[in-house]
């Protein structure tokens, strides 16, 4: 069982091994309240006491609240957290309302998702209704945590000063119902958090204006995987893809149709390619359309922006696209998937229009 409880001189053993683990070179804390640059316990007790309270805390600061996570079974810490009361400009942009670290030995284990949940839970008593959070982008373990803890993403911020780009996503706790038992979040979800927890689907849009950065391959092969979880006809899985990221076959891909011009920006085209002696060709570009679009869900879910240029059914672009791949006899070409970083802001729209479901009952 966990707990998340304040600290206390009670566990200044546990406290300055848990410091240790952070010692090693390359490894950082956050959200630890300056830990690890105080040699004593009672030495950062004051300092969390201090940061804790307006009155008190520094010009350039905000209060915040600090909590560890204790393991009972062996009363171990195993992480810290902490909640800043409100946001400044450079919360607002950056820092977001939580901060926190695991100890290297006790990651990937879950108790990052319930520490944050917990935390969560404290957000709501003292009077937050909306949380926000902010993680490196090439962090993929925060961001799952702060995915499955309800997080939608806004944006992406390069935080100069640091040389960082940091993804930001927000927490509705207005909407969300969570008792904390035995560590865990457990969630009772209205029709409001269902739809937020398929956030990708609500917030997809079309993005056809790209940041000029590239794209980490980490990245890109997760969305090649989202792709590949598709069904398909008699699991025929008929796809193939190709990942154009040279620049002068980007350029002339992007000539290929007189819709495909937000492709030549692009720092990467993903050309998903079916083959022709599949099981059932017939089905063959209708389970293409599923897999692409479970790659632009898993893109807009990586902070990532993409649009989808259609290529097949029309024979003389998918001939265009495979002269310039060299793409083989035996494949055909189905669309282009330009992506990358955005570098502009779209707001999908509502569109539900009742008048177009007819129940038979």
């Amino acid at each position: 069982m966990l707990k998340l409880i304040e600290p206390t001189m009670e566990y200044d053993q546990q406290i300055q091994a848990y410091r240790r683990e952070f010692l090693q070179p390359g490894v950082s804390m956050d959200g630890g309240g300056q830990l690890i640059h105080c040699e004593t316990t009672k030495q950062w007790l004051d300092l969390v006491e201090q940061y804790s309270h307006q009155e008190t805390v520094p010009a350039d600061k905000v209060p915040a609240s600090l909590y560890i996570l204790i393991r009972e079974e062996d009363n171990k810490m195993v992480g810290i957290i902490q909640i800043r009361h409100y946001l400044n400009d450079y919360l607002r942009k950056y820092g977001g309302h939580i901060g926190y670290s695991v100890a290297p030995s006790e990651r990937r284990k879950g108790n990052a998702s319930r520490m944050l949940a917990m935390a969560l839970e404290k957000c709501r008593q003292m009077g937050l209704d909306k949380v926000l959070i902010t993680c490196r982008e090439d962090n993929e373990g925060s961001r799952r945590t702060i995915l499955k803890n309800g997080g939608v993403y806004e944006s992406t911020e390069y935080e100069a000063q640091q040389g960082r780009y940091l993804q930001r996503y927000w927490i509705d706790l207005a909407e969300k119902k969570a008792d904390i038992e035995d560590g865990h979040n457990i969630e009772y979800q209205s029709t409001d958090e269902r739809n937020r927890d398929m956030n990708s689907i609500y917030h997809r849009t079309s993005i056809r204006h790209f940041q000029d950065r590239p794209v980490e391959r980490e990245k890109i092969e997760e969305i090649l995987r989202a792709a590949m979880q598709a069904p398909s006809a008699k699991n025929q899985q008929p796809w193939e893809f190709y990942v154009v990221t040279d620049k002068k076959m980007i350029e002339e891909l992007s000539t290929v149709s007189p819709y495909a011009s937000p492709a030549q920006k692009a720092p990467v085209v993903i050309v998903p390619v079916y083959r022709k002696d599949c099981l059932t060709p017939a089905y063959a570009q209708i389970d293409m359309s599923i897999a692409v679009e479970n790659m632009w869900l898993a893109t807009d879910a990586l902070g990532l922006g993409g649009v989808w240029l259609g290529i097949a059914p029309v024979e003389e672009r998918m001939q265009a696209v495979e002269r310039i791949l060299n793409i083989p006899e035996s494949l055909r070409a189905f669309a282009l998937f330009p992506l990358g970083y955005p570098a502009e802001e779209r707001q999908q729209k509502d569109r539900y229009d009742e008048s177009r479901i007819h129940y038979i009952i």
